[in-house]
């Protein structure tokens, strides 16, 4: 008897929580210009590039999204933050050349101002300067590196009160590299012009109620 109880009782659950499950695909809007489209699971973020002259691109956040609770639903970045390192490349060269140094040289389509780079090696730092901006130098023989690629001016802010939702910089995993090259160079293909500007978003929350929906201190109201 009790075993035909607890699953009554477990089909009963499925179908009120199956019950509850909504569509709130649709367009929200916020009085202060930033705008909501749901596409079925998917949320796009948009905020004019004209609000602040910080940001090149309109488009925020994309995000998968999915219903947890009768009003509530959980969003996080459609891309992985982690695929830069997954599309990385370590290319070595050897040119046979009587120095003391190697240099490495970064890749990436970013342009919009020059990024501070810097490498560890053993506890010892290197960074790039505004002649070759791309390039740091380190001691031949290196074997491992680590290296750190950021804004000069620091995060992109995101909100009047300074907050940032993006992004504030990239660091390597320890990375090894062949101690004879005499050139090194690292290719990072989706280090774009956005890479700074976009949301980062884990497994946030938003809450909608008719046609009402809230995130990030932001009221929405779907038109």
């Amino acid at each position: 008897m009790n075993k035909y109880f607890l699953l009554f009782f477990c089909f009963c659950l499925y179908c009120h929580a199956y019950g509850q499950k909504k569509d709130i695909s649709g367009i929200y809007i916020s009085d202060s210009s930033p705008k909501i489209e749901i596409k079925g699971e998917e949320l796009i973020y948009t905020e004019h590039s004209d609000h602040l002259p910080i940001w090149h691109n309109d488009t925020l956040a994309i995000c998968k999204i999915k219903q947890v609770d009768k009003h509530v639903w959980e969003i996080s970045s459609l891309d992985s933050f982690y695929d830069i390192y997954r599309t990385m490349e370590i290319v070595p060269s050897y040119c046979h050349l009587s120095t003391d140094s190697v240099k490495v040289i970064f890749q990436f389509p970013y342009s919009l101002d020059d990024l501070r780079i810097t490498i560890s090696t053993d506890m010892c730092f290197f960074s790039n300067d505004g002649v070759d901006s791309k390039c740091v130098y380190i001691p031949k023989g290196t074997e491992k590196i680590v290296f750190f690629i950021s804004l000069e001016d620091g995060s992109i802010i995101h909100t009047v009160y300074g907050q940032s939702y993006g992004v504030r910089y990239l660091q390597s995993f320890e990375e090894h590299i062949d101690p004879n090259a005499d050139c090194i160079t690292i290719k990072l293909p989706l280090l774009d012009n956005h890479f700074f500007e976009k949301y980062l978003i884990t497994r946030e929350y938003i809450y909608v109620d008719g046609d009402k929906l809230y995130w990030k201190d932001k009221d929405f109201k779907k038109i």
